[in-house]
């Protein structure tokens, strides 16, 4: 058999073998539920291109991301000597890449190097995102790799010693060492071939490899960028059933990084969810689920309603795979066959009874307003600039409540004509759409929609990130067009126009906590700051701070719960990261959810510090 005929049996045969091992894994993907991903497809392609390009979120972890980089861009180059030896045979007489080594060895060197690293980082480092990752698979790839730049070099190095010259200086370098073995000289031309086709078949072993192996996402990780829900991140999909396509190329799409673990609340308190091992769960059982199930049947109730909704698995996540989505989804599947827990039951009855998660009638809800020393107006009987939806922990809960109070008369004080929907309020549907019952809350937003467009008003605001998330990203889906602002913003603005002051003395040293659906999940970042930092305090970030920011426990109906787990819970830890800054006066928060969970946690572990709500960094009447 002549080399080309061998070649191109050893080719043919790789590529038919990664073909049937890559059919095996995207089969279900045929008869799966469609999705559609294909809007603005130049501006996808373009979002792409330069996030695998700048290696923007995977460079958030350093040491992993830089080293994921060189290697992705040393193999880019060395792809140019792979295609130099099929040259060699399929087409003698032309060398597109002549010249090309130099950069070929300072690739070879440099992916050698970042291997080198990696397999001390996994091994020896082994930071705990990689419990649970599959370690073999991981030492395959990197020993593949290795095996296709070492063959090359060899391959190389056997050249020089057979003819005397060679375009590879690191082979020309590495050359007298081998010529002291006399073997070696005099069967350089055969160890030539034998390094070549042992460049060739590591190649094509690796091709056949990654195609069923985790490594998958050198072939898939792009298009699920590409293909990523851009969408508001607070608007949550529709109802579906059964896993989309979309989900399962993003099972594919998984590195097992490890960085979704990392930081999610519910694994760090010992709650039975991992959303790096639900991935890996969905994507290794994938033939085996119903091509309508939400794939609950590998993946434990308990983790489906473990999940705060915090978003971030999906902020961390560098190939956007999408986490929240589909354990909703199992949460929905949940709720269709009464599989929920006792606590989420009766909050969803009361909802629908009360239209509140506290049991409470209807004529109760503003209660809050009294001794205010002034009425507020009701925004369904006059117009007012801003219709203030204040939320069920707002209005309900004692603690929430007096700073709900309290931000009122800063307020009245500020001059701004606001009013409320006394009785006529009810939950807006954040967290009972995440708990996933998708019913229930078509039925609040619809009303509440039918009572809005009653009123006259320029605005909406609400100091509740949930209300402010589902107000903003999923009301308009079922006719509300309203300008949403979150208190923050509105208190921002007052502050620059000089009508408001200072409660207490400046100066205090204060930390400010990202609540997930004000930061992560709407980017609203700014306003906070700026408020703690005009009045005169000295603002310290966490070490987890804006995206970063580590979730309370609170979401997604968490609060209503058992938090029991095998850690401490969310906000005790997210307290304890506070209590690291030094001669801390204030832990500030712009979320009534916040503001419970963190009081709470502040007493349980008996910590001397002022959890405080923004509102009252204002003075009131």
């Amino acid at each position: 058999m002549t080399a080309s005929l061998a070649l191109d049996a050893a080719t043919l045969t790789a590529l038919i073998l990664a073909a049937w091992r890559f059919g095996r894994r995207f089969r279900p993907l045929l008869t799966a539920r469609a999705v559609t991903r294909t809007d603005r497809l130049g501006q996808r392609l373009l979002f792409a291109l330069i996030e695998f390009g700048l290696h923007r979120r995977l460079l958030r972890v350093r040491l992993a991301g830089g080293m994921h980089a060189v290697i992705v861009l040393s193999f880019l180059v060395l792809l140019s000597a792979i295609l130099q030896d099929y040259c060699k045979v399929l087409l003698p007489h032309a060398d597109p890449f002549a010249g090309w080594g130099p950069w070929q060895d300072g690739a070879a060197l440099a992916i050698l190097a970042a291997i080198g690293v990696a397999l001390v980082n996994r091994f020896l480092v082994a930071p705990g995102r990689y419990a649970g990752s599959n370690r073999g698979d991981a030492l395959a790839v990197l020993g593949l790799i290795t095996a296709v730049v070492v063959a090359m070099e060899l391959e190389r190095v056997f050249h020089v010693l057979a003819a005397g010259h060679g375009a590879s200086p690191l082979a020309a370098v590495l050359a007298p060492a081998f010529g002291t073995v006399d073997g070696f000289v005099r069967h350089a031309r055969l160890g030539e071939q034998v390094f070549y086709w042992g460049h060739i078949g590591s190649v094509l072993v690796f091709l056949v490899y990654l195609t069923g192996s985790k490594h998958l996402h050198m072939l898939v990780g792009l298009p699920a960028i590409v293909l990523r829900d851009r969408s508001p991140r607070g608007r949550l999909r529709d109802a579906g059933a059964g896993l989309s396509w979309k989900d399962m190329l993003d099972l594919h799409a998984c590195t097992e990084c490890g960085r979704c673990q990392a930081v999610c609340p519910a694994y760090a308190a010992g709650q039975p969810l991992n959303p790096k091992w639900m991935i890996m769960q969905l994507r290794d059982h994938l033939p085996e689920i119903p091509s309508a199930s939400s794939g609950v049947q590998v993946v434990s109730a308990d983790a489906a309603w473990a999940c705060t909704t915090c978003f971030a698995c999906m902020e961390a996540c560098p190939l956007f795979i999408e986490h929240v989505p589909k354990l909703v989804d199992m949460r929905r599947a949940l709720i269709e066959s009464s599989a929920l827990p006792r606590p989420v039951q009766a909050t969803l009855a009361s909802i629908q009874k009360y239209g509140n998660s506290f049991r409470k009638p209807p004529r109760s809800r503003p209660a809050w307003t009294r001794g205010l020393g002034f009425t507020i107006p009701d925004a369904r009987e006059q117009p007012v600039d801003y219709l203030w939806i204040v939320g069920d922990y707002a209005a309900f809960h004692p603690l929430a409540a007096q700073r709900t109070r309290h931000l009122a008369r800063v307020l009245q004080a500020a001059g701004v004509d606001f009013g409320i929907l006394y009785e006529g309020e009810r939950n807006s549907g954040n967290d009972v759409r995440r708990m996933g019952e998708e019913g229930l809350f078509q039925d609040l937003t619809r009303g509440a929609v039918a009572t809005i467009r009653e009123c006259r008003f320029r605005r909406i605001v609400t100091a509740d990130p949930h209300t402010f998330n589902t107000l903003r990203n999923e009301y308009p889906a079922v006719g509300l067009q309203a300008e949403v602002v979150h208190a923050t913003d509105l208190l921002a603005e007052l502050l620059e126009r000089g009508v408001l002051h200072a409660a207490e003395p400046a100066g205090r040293r204060a930390t400010y906590h990202d609540p997930c659906y004000l930061g992560r999940y709407n980017g609203r970042y700014e306003a906070p700051r700026r408020i703690i930092r005009s009045l005169g305090n000295e603002l310290v970030e966490m070490a987890r701070c804006r995206e970063a920011s580590f979730c309370c426990g609170a979401g997604g109906g968490r609060i209503f719960m058992d938090e029991a787990g095998g850690g401490e819970r969310p906000a005790v830890q997210r307290l304890r990261e506070a209590l690291t800054i030094r001669n801390l006066d204030a832990f500030i928060v712009a979320c009534p959810k916040d503001l419970v969970m963190f009081t709470e946690a502040a007493k349980d572990i008996g910590a001397d510090i002022r959890v405080q709500d923004i509102g009252e960094l204002f003075a009131a009447p």
